[in-house]
């Protein structure tokens, strides 16, 4: 929290820790975004994941109406955990089929620790 709160603030002098930009799942496309920013070659992982995301629709409804009719049982929206259904494991079987650097999928996966 600190590190994003450090690099936040250096960003602008108008935020303040309680407001919603410090929730953990704002900060995610700002601080993927300085990544970019900082390393040409993870903005092009990134851009190979996008593009592999829309590849994987039928894996993606596949596992959405599964997780919506109740076959994973009670989930929750916040689902940090690598389970069937989550939101994590979804991005963790696109990353497996996704040719970019394991460091650059490590980095991805953590950034995904909202359950959107």
């Amino acid at each position: 929290m600190n590190a994003h709160y450090d690099t936040l603030t250096g960003l602008t002098n108008y935020v303040k820790p309680e407001d919603d930009p410090f929730v953990e799942h704002y900060q995610t496309p700002v601080i993927l975004e300085i990544l970019c920013d900082q390393d040409e070659k993870f903005q092009k992982s990134v851009e190979t994941f996008i593009a592999k995301i829309g590849d994987m629709n039928a894996m993606i409804g596949l596992e959405s109406a599964r997780r919506y009719a109740g076959f994973y049982g009670p989930t929750c929206v916040v689902d940090f955990a690598m389970i069937p259904g989550s939101t994590s494991n979804v991005v963790n079987q696109i990353l497996k089929k996704t040719d970019i650097p394991a460091d650059h999928k490590k980095a991805l996966l953590a950034a995904k620790s909202w359950g959107g």
